[in-house]
């Protein structure tokens, strides 16, 4: 069952328990925040380290981008064989567009316009 849940000020929809999580990690966060700000208040000197600066990503952006790629797994597997093939030799072996013309026996412009078709499917598909 999924949720709408706003993420910069956009509406998404997320599985209910990736929102539940969320939540929860944002009030963790608050929560923490009103922690540090008691332990800064005992002295200016008392050293602190804050573990959430260090991370990359907060914990709602690793949620986000492990849907988004859960959805491209998705619209790659809803590819024909020859549209896999070519996402497999650009992306994961990174061959040339001369490299995969040869594998193909198209022009450099067909690969190039079939790469162009495919980029605008798996978005489409990732959108819907």
């Amino acid at each position: 069952m999924n949720v709408k849940i706003t993420y910069e000020k956009r509406d998404i929809s997320v599985p209910k328990k990736v929102a539940e999580f969320l939540e929860a990690d944002k009030r963790r966060i608050k929560a923490q925040g009103r922690s540090d700000r008691r332990h800064l208040s005992k002295g200016e000197l008392e050293p602190m380290l804050d573990r959430y600066v260090t991370d990359l990503y907060s914990t709602e952006e690793t949620a986000l981008r492990n849907l988004t790629l859960k959805n491209l797994r998705s619209a790659i597997a809803n590819l024909d064989t020859d549209e896999k093939r070519l996402i497999r030799y650009k992306y994961y072996e990174e061959y040339t567009h001369r490299q995969i013309w040869d594998i193909f026996k198209v022009s450099k412009m067909a690969i190039t316009k079939r790469l162009k078709k495919l980029h605008t499917k798996l978005r489409d598909s990732m959108i819907a």
